[in-house]
């Protein structure tokens, strides 16, 4: 199959493909974050790269950049992506379709209707408003009549809140959740530190809680902090340093952040996946990325 992945990010599309043992006869990428590509091309040497969204079009059976003037003769079997969410989620602006990240919504669709491929794959917020996924909606089905549209939470996978719409032309179902618990994803011979007393004055509900394990969400503007037995949605914006681990033992308190290879298993990536950069980059393209799992889920239906 030859695969035109949008936003591409470090590739998860890649990984849920193989994963759902669906050949690769070509994989083009378009992304324009030089530490995403510098992962996926770590991964996959063989992808290839074509530069930003924004400078492409298909014109009689090529792929074109106009910024770089080259042009890809090829058929496209398959269109996927995730376009930027910053401006639908509610962690967002909420500019919709309109805000400068979120309007990149509309090359998706100007690409998918140039090129009509047989399949394609959607994903983004389940926060966007009921207005914005009618929009979403309505697009899709001027291009392919028969839409398939499903909720799915990353935490039918594992510990991790995630709750994403997934569009596509072909039929799929919802999974039988199989969750996993915290303990699945930890990294072996990790440091746990005794959490300081004015730290747990400031966070009274650690030691309110229950359960002996369990993710704390410290608190900001008017969220006054949680603890909870699974994590967050992963993000990219600093969330190794509002996210932590606790576990409670033998009277004591303990506590340490997310290694980036939890952070990778969270998303059910291979361990070390996106190696190579520093943490602080590292944390920020896994939270841009798909959960792998998800799409290899919905993908194994073309099968």
């Amino acid at each position: 199959m030859i695969i035109l992945s949008l936003f591409d990010g470090i590739s998860c599309g890649r990984v849920a493909l193989e994963r759902a043992g669906i050949p690769v006869k070509k994989y083009f990428a378009s992304e324009i974050d030089k530490y995403a590509i510098c992962i996926a091309k770590k991964n996959y040497p063989d992808t290839i790269h074509i530069g930003s969204v924004c400078d492409i079009t298909y014109v009689g059976g090529a792929i074109y950049n106009a910024y770089t003037d080259v042009t890809y003769t090829t058929d496209i079997d398959m269109i996927i992506g995730g376009s930027p969410c910053q401006n639908l989620s509610r962690a967002g602006d909420k500019k919709g379709f309109q805000g400068d990240k979120s309007i990149l919504f509309w090359e998706f669709v100007r690409l998918l209707r140039e090129i009509k491929p047989k399949y394609f794959l959607f994903e983004n917020v389940a926060s966007m408003s009921k207005s914005n996924l009618q929009i979403v909606f309505q697009e899709f089905q001027k291009i392919f009549p028969k839409i398939y549209v499903h909720m799915i939470d990353s935490l039918d996978f594992v510990p991790q809140k995630r709750r994403r719409y997934y569009f596509t032309n072909f039929p799929f179902e919802k999974p039988k959740p199989k969750r996993k618990n915290l303990f699945e994803i930890f990294e072996e011979n990790q440091i746990w530190e005794n959490i300081p007393e004015d730290f747990l004055k400031k966070n009274p509900k650690i030691r309110q809680y229950s359960n002996t394990l369990g993710v704390y969400t410290l608190p900001r503007g008017f969220f006054r902090g949680s603890f909870n037995t699974v994590c967050p949605t992963i993000t990219s914006s600093s969330w190794q340093h509002n996210n932590f681990l606790i576990k409670k033992e033998n009277g004591e308190i303990f506590g340490r952040k997310f290694t980036p290879i939890e952070c990778e298993r969270l998303q059910t990536l291979p361990d070390n996946y996106a190696a190579g950069l520093s943490n602080s980059q590292r944390y920020r393209v896994i939270g841009n990325s798909w959960t792998v799992d998800v799409i290899a889920r919905i993908l194994s239906f073309l099968k």
